[in-house]
């Protein structure tokens, strides 16, 4: 009897103990910052050819993560390279989402964002272009609220002079997979083109992703110079040069 309720004791003190230290660690997240990015880098990135790294991290792990000073970078196969830094990253989730067909973001914000993108070599480009293409999203995953903050982007040719330059971009909207493409709702979009001497001052409505057709329905859009509402336009292919108007 004295034997068993000693065993009874040393298991509850060993369950306290644990139960402390998974409660410091989750309550003390910025210890294992390095460890998180090289997680993501190894089983989620790395066949992307990416790489993430942050500084800081806080927040509750079942729920809501904060990372701080986050550097993303990845280099295609064609010879582009895309390098990104981020003053805040915000996650939100709820973690028994793991159990459900459907992965769903209650949150995904950027904030104070740098990118720098370098083209890759055009032929590569052009064979592999039957892929997926820019706005795609793994299957089934929806965002309740993706939002990029003060964003400045930068895209130049191999050889460094610049194709697009972007400055001030403010983006939230809510989005999730359909199909081969992506459907959102675009609630705020703001930006300076600054190649093309444009300022974006509101855009919201509709907007169908499925490369290489973007479609865009009930769009109110304001600039400098003009402001208007479509019911639809879509743009094909790779350039405002295909822009079509219904």
């Amino acid at each position: 009897m004295v034997w068993a309720r000693r065993t009874r004791i040393t298991l509850l003190v060993t369950l306290l103990l644990v139960a402390a230290t998974l409660s410091w660690l989750a309550s003390h997240p910025s210890l294992y910052a390095g460890q998180v990015g090289r997680l993501l880098t190894t089983n989620l990135l790395r066949e992307a050819g990416a790489t993430f790294s942050c500084r800081d991290l806080e927040g509750n792990p079942l729920s809501r993560m904060v990372f701080r000073d986050v550097t993303m970078t990845r280099e295609g196969e064609d010879g582009s390279f895309l390098y990104l830094t981020a003053d805040s990253l915000v996650i939100g989730y709820d973690v028994t989402d793991v159990f459900s067909r459907r992965t769903r973001l209650r949150e995904f914000v950027a904030g104070g964002v740098d990118v720098l993108l370098r083209q890759g070599n055009a032929a590569v480009e052009g064979r592999d272009r039957g892929g997926s293409g820019a706005g795609s999203l793994p299957s089934d995953v929806r965002v309740e609220h993706l939002g990029l903050i003060d964003i400045d982007m930068r895209i130049t040719r191999a050889d460094g002079s610049v194709v697009e330059e972007f400055r001030g971009l403010n983006l939230e909207l809510a989005a999730e997979s359909a199909g081969d493409g992506v459907d959102a709702l675009l609630t705020r979009c703001e930006l300076e083109w600054v190649t093309q001497d444009v300022r974006l001052r509101r855009a919201r409505g509709r907007v169908r992703l499925e490369h290489p057709r973007y479609s865009f329905t009930s769009m109110h859009v304001e600039t400098d110079s003009i402001q208007g509402r479509a019911d639809l336009f879509m743009l094909v292919g790779d350039g405002l040069d295909s822009l079509r108007v219904e």
